[in-house]
C-alpha cells in the first residue's frame, strides 16, 4: 500500500493517510476519541524516537488524544493567484496553517516531551520524547527533534 513517496516536489501523499491504521491495526481507530488500551507504535523516526498514533501519555501515566499546535489562519491569502493560490485560508494548503504555541500539545515537529513506556522488539523500553501522527493538521511532522541517523542521509 503506497500512500506517500518522494518526488521533484519533495515527500508527498496520495489517498488516505490513515488507511494502514484502519486496515492493519484497528478499524475505527482513526476516528476514535477514546484511547486504546496500549499506545499504538507505528514506526521509528530517523532520529531514533518512536512514532505513536494519535494517543500518548498525559504525563500521569494515562493515554490521551494529543493535538498539534497548528491552527488555520484567518482571512485571505495576500497573493496575486499567479505564484501562489489566492482566496481565503481554507486548509487546502500547508501555508493556510500557522504554528501557535500552547494551542495544542505537540511542538513544531509533532513531538512531545513526556515519558512513555512501550513494548518493542528490544523488550520494554521507556522514552522521554515521542512523535505523534495526529488526526488533524499537522498530521505528520516535517522535522526532527534530533539529528537523523547517518543511514537516513
Amino acid at each position: 500500500m503506497r500512500i506517500g513517496y518522494t518526488g521533484p516536489q519533495g515527500y508527498h501523499y496520495h489517498g488516505n493517510k490513515f488507511q494502514y491504521v484502519e486496515e492493519i491495526i484497528q478499524a475505527g481507530l482513526s476516528i476514535a476519541n477514546t484511547p486504546p488500551s496500549q499506545p499504538v507504535l507505528l514506526a521509528w523516526a530517523a532520529d531514533g524516537f518512536p512514532i505513536l498514533y494519535r494517543f500518548g501519555s498525559d504525563g500521569l501515566g494515562n493515554l490521551t488524544l494529543l493535538y498539534p499546535n497548528y491552527q488555520l489562519k484567518y482571512g485571505n491569502r495576500n497573493v496575486n493567484g499567479n505564484t501562489a493560490p489566492c482566496g481565503s485560508y481554507n486548509g487546502g494548503y500547508t501555508n493556510d496553517y500557522q504554528y501557535k504555541e500552547c494551542f495544542g500539545d505537540l511542538d513544531e515537529c509533532n513531538v512531545i516531551e513526556r515519558t512513555i513506556t512501550l513494548n518493542t522488539t528490544q523488550g520494554v523500553e521507556t522514552f522521554n520524547y515521542f512523535y505523534v501522527i495526529a488526526g488533524v493538521f499537522l498530521q505528520i511532522g516535517s522535522c526532527f527533534l534530533n539529528t537523523p541517523h547517518i543511514s537516513f542521509r
